[in-house]
């Protein structure tokens, strides 16, 4: 559309333990998840710049959905705030 300023969206998604739940009182409460799985997701959607991809997802991912997804790994990268490296995927498609 002209005069549109294009949308992109960038998703990570990783798997494992997490504490979820609301937080705060009143007007001000949130609902919100925390842990090291999260902030691992976090970096991984901070990942498609680097890819320019839209959706990456961790190994965990990979591992937990099987043939269900069809995904191309992408060359490991060094995730800010984590240790060694990580091969995060690409997602083409996920099969019911």
């Amino acid at each position: 559309m002209a005069g549109k300023a294009e949308l992109r969206l960038s998703i990570g998604l990783n798997t494992g333990p997490a504490v979820v739940g609301a937080m705060g009182r009143g007007d001000s409460r949130i609902f919100t998840a925390i842990g090291d799985t999260v902030n691992t997701a976090a970096r991984i959607e901070q990942a498609n710049r680097a890819f320019g991809t839209n959706l990456l997802v961790s190994e965990a991912v990979v591992r937990a959905l099987g043939e269900s997804l069809v995904a191309a790994a992408q060359p490991s990268v060094v995730l800010p705030g984590k240790s060694g490296s990580h091969v995060l995927y690409a997602v083409a498609e996920v099969r019911r």
